[in-house]
């Protein structure tokens, strides 16, 4: 394995060299008036190197990692999708008394543009995502977390999701949803209080997939020319 130059080693060694070669030029040239207009001029182009350096291609490489990022987080919600999170919509949108609103407004067609998604994005922020209590199995619920709570962790430890990022907030909830609800004997019958805690994480499980769902399905439509991927599949919202 090869060892690292220490940075106090490296930057005097850099100079001795940068003294060395001015040296070098000058018992070859004897011409100190020229060595000192390249010195300056090697002086004064730092601050613009710096510029470009430090600012621009910094930011080109952040945002190629921006990019790739992205991609990889695409790539975890459609897994969530297809694997768990497209079936807890469609039990949610059982409970939804005011599905019949949200439906035509979540039906993601494959000649969406932005302004359609930004229009969809718009109504669910208004959308109250009200749950029928009554209507709500939490054990049936729980069963569904249960399977794959697992899962969740493992898509959490992913390098790819930060603490700001939604889909982690998503993630986050169904897995304290879950939690709560392990920590109940009898999921049955469940005194007022309990029930009305659960629906309001099933509430915010509701809104913040419907949400997700949709940022996925837009994410899919920009890369569907490269990867040929159709936004509209296994779609829950039908």
């Amino acid at each position: 394995m090869k060892k690292k130059i220490p940075v106090r080693v490296l930057i005097p060694a850099m100079l001795l060299a940068t003294a060395a070669m001015y040296g070098l030029h000058y018992l070859i040239f004897r011409d100190a008036h020229h060595i000192g207009i390249f010195f300056v001029s090697d002086i004064a182009f730092l601050p613009l190197e710096v510029v470009l350096v430090s600012l621009v291609l910094e930011r080109m490489v952040e945002r190629t990692h921006e990019n790739d990022n992205q991609g990889k987080i695409c790539i975890l919600q459609s897994i969530f999708f297809r694997d768990c999170g497209a079936d807890m919509i469609r039990y949610f949108l059982t409970c939804d008394n005011y599905r019949k609103r949200l439906i035509p407004a979540m039906s993601v067609r494959e000649e969406w543009q932005a302004p359609e998604y930004e229009s969809a994005r718009k109504f669910l922020r208004s959308y109250s995502f009200a749950l029928d209590a009554e209507k709500l199995d939490f054990f049936a619920v729980h069963y569904h977390l249960n399977k794959h709570h697992a899962f969740f962790l493992q898509l959490l430890e992913s390098p790819s999701l930060t603490d700001r990022d939604e889909f982690t907030d998503l993630l986050l909830t169904l897995y304290h949803f879950w939690e709560e609800l392990s920590e109940q004997y009898d999921l049955r019958t469940l005194p007022p209080e309990k029930i009305a805690l659960f629906s309001e994480y099933a509430q915010d499980s509701y809104r913040l997939l419907s949400s997700e769902w949709l940022d996925n399905m837009q994410k899919i439509k920009k890369s569907s020319a490269r990867r040929t991927l159709s936004p509209l599949r296994e779609t829950p919202f039908c």
